[in-house]
């Protein structure tokens, strides 16, 4: 089975190609991303993968509603970040 990944997903997020090749989508091709034909996905990477995004996003809706318990992290992160 091929997965692909078209470049018009791949390029709306910055960071998105590289958290996809965390995935396994790895080989480029013209129009984006796929996984090589002999291979498949590492679900134990998948789930890491996930799991990052999952927390990251709770993160980002606590922060953004002013109820996150640790706000001054978030500030030093987006600080360095924009450096």
């Amino acid at each position: 089975m091929q997965y692909r990944l078209l470049a018009s997903l791949l390029n709306v997020l910055q960071g998105g190609r590289e958290i996809l090749q965390q995935y396994g989508y790895v080989i480029p091709i013209v129009d984006g991303l796929s996984y090589a034909d002999d291979m498949e996905p590492n679900v134990r990477n998948v789930a890491e993968v996930t799991a990052d995004i999952i927390l990251a996003r709770e993160e980002i809706r606590m922060y953004s509603q002013s109820i996150h318990p640790y706000p001054y992290l978030i500030d030093q992160h987006l600080d360095e970040c924009a450096r």
